[in-house]
């Protein structure tokens, strides 16, 4: 995004808010994401054409069938992974920031921008397919740019990298972010869970039996990048790891085995985005460099922890690409998979039961790059 209005988010915030002026000023410009293009929409149901290319350079020809026209087409959950992309949500929001799925991928829930300019939470069913409707917009929220599910369905955790950690404050030292947690039912603001970090991404994940959300950002204390954690019943925040080689901290998945992978949006020594690994007990490291990402930067695993899988930016035609890395082997494969039309890749989630991902991009229209923002599901 190379709007200027971001210039006032991005000097309180830090990079990872370039962004944040679309949903402080209603959304009306280019988006985070690289490079031009140009695509239309179409209604029904058509397939794009796609490349796939791999870390020992072989490229190979991929397809995906994608279903156009407010609320999405045929999503209902199947019994195997096929990568399939379809349009879970278009229209009625602006600027999509991220995205999550319920925990059996039926529902998905998304962060963006009303039509009236507030930005908020939103929800789309995808199976059945239907509308996107407001969950909560407004009040506290000025950039909430990640958003995850608890692990029954009834509780949302929102990322807001701007809002003001004491909506009384008048000095502008309280306004550097808050995690925020929200009924998914609506009807209530917001509350503050954390205001001692300023939150980007975040996880949930069920341990022991209770939801714990691991979520990355910058200490406030110190100025420190990092990824913490903190029980979503509330409590005292868990650094999990700070500092180097942390720099501008995105999404965030964790394994069944306890190791957590963050996607950070400029680590890399090329200053474009890496997966830093901290296994469980052991010190942060870098795990795959030199990933050109979109903003808000999304990552997720597969179910059986056999893939991550990450919301990235083609770096020759700066188009959306899912980028897709092995974790025995650490291959990285780019694959456009049908959305090498758009150009401002943003979160991307997996559900908790089962291998449904929710990927949003803040632009897209069903093919291409000057719209108001897309909510897209993969399964």
């Amino acid at each position: 995004m190379r709007d200027p209005r971001r210039r006032s988010v991005y000097r309180r915030a830090g990079p990872f808010a370039a962004i944040a002026a679309l949903a402080v000023g209603g959304a009306a410009g280019e988006g985070c994401g690289g490079g031009g293009g140009t695509g239309t929409g179409a209604g029904g149901s058509t397939t794009s054409s796609g490349t796939m290319t791999t870390s020992s350079g072989m490229t190979t020809s991929s397809s995906m069938t994608t279903s156009s026209g407010t609320g999405g087409g045929s999503n209902c959950v199947p019994t195997t992974f096929g990568g399939q992309l379809s349009q879970g949500a278009n229209g009625g929001f602006t600027d999509a920031f991220d995205a999550s799925p319920s925990a059996m991928g039926t529902t998905v829930f998304f962060t963006g921008v009303d039509m009236a300019g507030n930005p908020g939470v939103f929800k789309t069913n995808v199976c059945p397919a239907g509308a996107a409707t407001p969950v909560y917009t407004g009040g506290a929220f000025e950039a909430p740019f990640g958003i995850a599910v608890s692990s029954d369905d009834m509780t949302l955790y929102v990322a807001d990298l701007s809002a003001a950690e004491d909506p009384t404050d008048t000095t502008g030292a309280k306004d550097k972010g808050v995690l925020f947690t929200l009924s998914a039912a609506g009807g209530a603001a917001p509350t503050n869970l954390v205001g001692s970090v300023s939150p980007r991404g975040l996880t949930v994940v069920s341990e022991g039996g209770s939801d714990q959300i691991y979520f990355s950002g910058i200490d406030k204390a110190n100025g420190m990048a990092g990824v913490f954690k903190i029980a979503a019943a509330g409590g005292s925040v868990t650094v999990i790891a700070e500092g180097a080689p942390f720099n501008d901290p995105g999404g965030v998945t964790v394994a069944a085995n306890g190791d957590v992978y963050v996607l950070d949006t400029s680590a890399s020594g090329s200053h474009l985005g890496d997966i830093i690994v901290v296994p469980k007990g052991g010190a942060a490291a870098e795990f795959v460099p030199n990933i050109q990402v979109g903003y808000p930067a999304g990552i997720a695993l597969m179910k059986d922890d056999s893939a991550l899988l990450a919301s990235g930016l083609d770096p020759t035609a700066e188009t959306d690409t899912l980028v897709q890395v092995t974790v025995s082997s650490k291959a990285v494969a780019n694959n456009s998979m049908g959305i090498g039309t758009f150009g401002e890749a943003a979160g991307l989630h997996r559900a908790q039961k089962v291998d449904v991902f929710a990927w949003a991009d803040t632009k897209a229209t069903p093919s291409g790059m000057s719209g108001t923002g897309t909510v897209f599901v993969i399964k």
